[in-house]
């Protein structure tokens, strides 16, 4: 990636990521190790690879089912990674250019993100010149009293940038058909594998569920084919055989989304305008912020903002519970399979995440006062109140602006 001399980014000509191990990620971690546990742990090094497409690749090399395969938490594709799996139940080996596994242990549980304890980044800027390295302390200790906004970066939208949307969108209004047609039938300009042109298949014969599809890289979506082969109009049904990993990523992009707002929109109560500038990125524009008052910047390494918390259902629990409405467009009426009803299960699905980033460390806060942020249409996306405001105070109603823009660059990040 090259930041041109008009870009904005200090240092003209620099580029970032021309290698893969110009941008890595370490995985802090902890697992309670047991000599006859159920689940060996491995530490996974790859690159160019996502973490699903890392595990895909472990699962099919040695024969392992969906789901045998659990970790923290997901690593980029663009660069080099280090982070933990564990295998259910069987022991593997991988050595190879792009992905390699090393042995630590076993242990009774398979890994949660309550295993992580950080993320170490490292970003290396190739390009410098002597006048970009003059200024450099200045920078630095800019950024050391400012902060630096915990946003969402682009690489969290990469279902924007690929054409998809926000899927978890369509899941709220119920339009569950257009959620499994943006995942299943909607290729992304930028990928030219096999997939793709599965995806543009069913984006042409939508419907046509007993057409053969002459790609061998179809068998992904057998699951879901097989379902609607048997009830065309059953989306929901087919929407849950998505593995339930991916399901989650959809939803926590929405989720990361709707906090840049929320955050965004509460740097605009906290300060006043001149000290705010806007920067584009994959979802819209973020807001930072070149100055602010003592008070501010004291509280804000505090500070944390939520996201979904521990008692919210999980992704799956809440499709289902939209198939259940009355009002559902899917629902046993429609010509959808009845299903048994099941008990929302509840797990931890990120509660919190900390305001700012400084010196390296995610700053977590107590407990923030409550500001309601209202999705367009009146859902509730989440709580904060202004400094200072008393818990009984009435709240005020923030609007969000609707939906992503086309982009761009990212937001510069520290350099190594």
């Amino acid at each position: 990636m090259v930041f041109p001399p008009r870009s904005g980014v200090k240092g003209g000509n620099v580029r970032i990521k021309q290698r893969p191990e110009d941008f890595r990620v370490t995985e802090s971690f902890r697992f309670r190790p047991s000599s006859r546990g159920r689940y060996r742990v491995y530490l996974m090094d790859k690159q160019k690879l996502s973490t699903f497409e890392a595990v895909d690749q472990i699962r099919q090399r040695f024969g392992l089912p969906r789901g045998s395969i659990s970790f923290c938490g997901l690593k980029d594709k663009q660069g080099r990674t280090e982070q933990l799996i564990a295998v259910d139940g069987e022991e593997v080996e991988m050595q190879e250019p792009r992905l390699r596994l090393k042995y630590l242990g076993r242990t009774d549980e398979p890994l949660t993100a309550a295993n992580t304890t950080s993320n170490r980044f490292s970003v290396t800027v190739r390009a410098l010149t002597e006048q970009d390295l003059g200024p450099l302390n200045q920078s630095v200790a800019e950024v050391s009293r400012l902060g630096v906004v915990n946003y969402f970066d682009s690489q969290r939208f990469g279902s924007l940038k690929h054409g998809q949307g926000f899927i978890a969108k369509d899941l709220i209004r119920g339009d569950f058909e257009a959620a499994l047609r943006n995942y299943l039938a909607k290729p992304s300009p930028l990928d030219h594998s096999e997939d793709a042109k599965v995806k543009a298949f069913w984006g042409k014969h939508w419907g046509e569920w007993n057409r053969r599809v002459p790609f061998e890289a179809n068998r992904k979506y057998q699951r879901i084919l097989r379902v609607l082969r048997e009830n065309p109009t059953d989306f929901v049904s087919a929407f849950l055989e998505i593995e339930r990993n991916y399901r989650a990523l959809i939803l926590f992009t929405y989720q990361s989304f709707l906090w840049n707002e929320g955050v965004r929109r509460l740097l605009q109560l906290l300060l006043p305008r001149e000290h705010l500038f806007p920067h584009p990125y994959q979802a819209g524009t973020l807001l930072f912020h070149r100055d602010a008052s003592p008070e501010v910047l004291g509280a804000g390494p505090r500070e944390a903002y939520p996201r979904l918390t521990a008692n919210r259902p999980s992704a799956k629990a809440l499709v289902l519970q939209a198939r259940r409405a009355p009002d559902s467009r899917l629902s046993g009426k429609a010509g959808g399979r009845p299903r048994p009803a099941r008990r929302a299960q509840s797990r931890p699905l990120q509660a919190e995440r900390g305001l700012y980033v400084t010196s390296g460390l995610l700053c977590h806060a107590g407990d923030p006062a409550v500001i309601p942020l209202l999705l367009p249409g009146g859902e509730r996306a989440g709580d904060y109140r202004r400094p200072g405001e008393s818990p009984g105070a009435a709240p005020t109603a923030l609007p969000l602006d609707a939906g992503p823009t086309q982009n761009r660059a990212s937001p510069a990040r520290q350099a190594h």
